[in-house]
């Protein structure tokens, strides 16, 4: 019975990771999530049903586009691989909860956010807010009291950064850190809480000082992806929360 539910997450999960692949490519490009069919971004061909099985459609074609023989790009097998193995891990580790369905959503959002980041440089206002009204109504249902403090520690979030980015702008006469992270800390104060946000605004700052000073795009005064360490982290931190809770309480 365990094995069944452990299959039926693993499809479910393939699905969202196809779903969650085509949100990160569609959202910023402003195509309609639902409205459009899905077709090839090289040639326009319109896809069959048999070309959207996740990973499978990708192994039978070779990687390629039935049509124009364009290679596939390689972050759709991985997105279609992550989603479904982090829901594992999740369930793993909460169980048929509302707390799972929480922190798996969290994780979709934070995906999606993660991927567009990385290739635009900007976190879409529609994610956002989906995402906190959606954190909003969970969080609710798992503790109301809790929610009040949720939201304070959001708002703080967003003050801390904001600040940060003020200062940094004015230290380094240039945008150092843009408005759409500032938002993210809001929607991340709202998901993990103030301590936890700081641990992965930290880890987030070390992913970000290491990637920038591998690329030399410090040395070049290039702009980061802060947006999508900060999405890295604080999927890091969700995990590994009550770790991260125990060094806390040892250190504070």
């Amino acid at each position: 019975m365990m094995l069944l539910g452990h299959m039926i997450l693993l499809v479910f999960g393939l699905s969202l990771g196809s779903f969650i692949a085509a949100c990160a490519y569609r959202i910023p490009r402003r195509i309609s999530v639902v409205a459009v069919p899905s077709s090839c971004p090289e040639c326009g061909a319109v896809l069959n049903w048999w070309e959207l099985i996740p990973l499978v459609s990708f192994m039978i074609q070779k990687g390629k586009c039935r049509s124009c023989k364009v290679n596939i790009p390689w972050r759709y097998p991985l997105i279609e691989v992550f989603v479904p193995m982090s829901i594992l891990v999740l369930f793993e580790l909460f169980g048929p909860t509302v707390e799972f369905i929480f922190r798996t959503m969290v994780f979709l959002f934070m995906t999606v956010i993660c991927l567009i980041d990385w290739e635009f440089q900007i976190i879409p206002n529609s994610i956002l807010v989906v995402g906190g009204v959606i954190g909003v109504t969970l969080l609710g249902l798992l503790d109301l009291r809790a929610l009040l403090e949720s939201i304070f520690s959001a708002f703080l979030c967003f003050g801390i950064v904001l600040s940060i980015r003020a200062l940094a702008n004015l230290a380094f006469k240039r945008e150092s850190l843009g408005l759409g992270d500032v938002k993210l800390a809001f929607l991340l104060g709202l998901f993990l809480g103030f301590k936890l946000f700081l641990v992965a605004f930290w880890i987030a700052s070390v992913f970000g000082a290491i990637y920038g000073l591998i690329g030399g795009r410090l040395h070049r005064s290039e702009p980061l992806p802060f947006g999508s360490f900060l999405a890295l982290a604080s999927m890091l931190v969700l995990t590994f929360d009550q770790a991260v809770v125990r060094v806390l309480a040892e250190w504070v």
